[in-house]
């Protein structure tokens, strides 16, 4: 018996229902575990001479959620942690607030870098595997950084 959801929809099979379900239900869990791994990193941080956690909003899950919707990595994230908690310049209260901050850029800039292979003429380079670290270490040219000028605030 095909599932209508209203008079104006389109029926469909409940077993394609059902796997809608099971997708849907896959992705929140995947959603549940990328917060819980951020979760984990942030604590494994302190402030201060009592050792206290280093502050975060009450919303703080919604902002990392929104992170792992928009399939920012893991790992990635994880690092962007430890550069928002190693800076010196930023005090605890205001460390999410780069963290997050971090995040974002790194989202901007992924969303410039598919504008421009979107509109280049050129055909984008094909990686059949992720670099290597040595790799990508020997590709880095001085001359292609962005640098910050004398003075500036740090990239992020």
């Amino acid at each position: 018996m095909p599932f209508v959801v209203n008079s104006y929809s389109t029926p469909f099979s409940s077993q394609a229902m059902r796997a809608a379900a099971a997708m849907q239900l896959q992705r929140r869990q995947e959603r549940e575990r990328y917060i819980e791994a951020i979760d984990d990193a942030w604590a494994d941080w302190t402030c201060g001479p009592d050792k206290l956690p280093v502050p975060r909003p009450g919303n703080w899950r919604d902002s990392i959620g929104r992170f792992h919707d928009l399939d920012l990595e893991l790992a990635h994230a994880i690092d962007l942690i430890g550069i928002a908690m190693r800076n010196q310049r930023v005090v605890a209260s205001q460390t999410w607030r780069y963290f997050c901050g971090a995040c974002w850029r790194t989202l901007r800039e992924r969303a410039e870098m598919a504008q421009d292979l979107l509109t280049s003429e050129e055909e984008p380079k094909q990686l059949t595997e992720p670099l290597s670290i040595s790799e990508l270490v020997s590709s880095w040219r001085p001359e292609t950084a962005n640098w910050p000028a004398s003075g500036e605030e740090e990239p992020f």
